[in-house]
């Protein structure tokens, strides 16, 4: 997890790796290597409170976003028991964050195992593809921001990978698309 943290810190970020089992055992350190230490961690997970754990993720939230080296935006990775407490977070701590990330794991799911491809598409996931085809073709053909807005619902979000950029709602991406994203896109799309 340090060498994860590592990484995301020599890109810039304010990173935090929190000590998940410090109520239980102040500054265990464990790696996966041996069965000792997977066994010693199984050990400490029978007795985890999750809801603690939770609380601590919160207050690491509220501590990072006050930091004077953050943006004020702060996010949560985990792995395996990580992600179940980062989802727990997001859930419990901000009800915006949980949001986003169902709104993501729902087009997840209707993209790789939602539907039924071949077979007819319903009424609305038919919409829903014809106005993703909409939005494409205002995106990357008309390159037009104000057609690619109105497809989009008023509290839409956008999360551009490849230069970790985007926004979320009307006004944050009339600025993202006229000026960020539609400007250095090429007129056709493959």
């Amino acid at each position: 997890m340090r060498a994860i943290a590592d990484w995301y810190a020599a890109r810039g970020f304010v990173v935090v790796c929190s000590d998940l089992f410090w109520r239980q055992a102040p500054g265990i350190q464990s790696t996966d290597r041996t069965q000792e230490e997977w066994q010693r961690a199984l050990q400490l997970y029978q007795g985890f409170d999750g809801a603690k754990a939770v609380a601590d993720g919160a207050a690491a939230v509220t501590f990072l976003g006050a930091h004077p080296a953050c943006t004020g935006k702060v996010g949560a990775i985990g792995f395996c028991l990580g992600g179940k407490l980062a989802y727990l977070l997001a859930a419990r701590h901000d009800g915006a964050a949980a949001e986003l990330a169902n709104l993501r794991t729902l087009e997840s799911c209707l993209r790789h195992v939602g539907l039924n491809f071949g077979a007819p598409l319903s009424p609305s996931p038919q919409r829903l593809s014809e106005l993703w085809e909409e939005h494409l073709r205002y995106e990357f053909t008309t390159r037009h921001t104000e057609d690619t807005l109105a497809t989009m619902v008023a509290d839409a979000y956008v999360d551009h990978i490849p230069v970790l950029t985007g926004g979320v709602g009307r006004e944050a991406l009339r600025e993202f698309y006229a000026h960020r994203f539609i400007p250095h896109m090429s007129r056709t799309r493959a």
